[in-house]
């Protein structure tokens, strides 16, 4: 019953922490105040993207299915 939502905010999750840290690095580098932006960062990614990925996964999923005919 959870488990389509709970794979979709875990992926959310995952990909918001890992273009967080690669961007804010990218950005600023590793300053003192790096935990601060990344925090920041990653909230505002998290916020945008889980309503993307909301999206984004069922239309991937009926994209998939025309090209391989399953």
């Amino acid at each position: 019953k959870y488990s389509d939502i709970l794979f979709k905010l875990f992926l959310t999750l995952i990909m918001s922490s890992i273009m967080s840290v690669v961007i804010t690095l990218t950005n600023i580098g590793f300053t003192p105040d790096f935990i601060a932006k990344l925090a920041v960062s990653f909230v505002v990614g998290f916020t945008l993207s889980f309503p993307a990925i909301m999206i984004a996964v069922p239309v991937s999923r009926r994209i998939v299915k025309k090209i391989t005919g399953t």
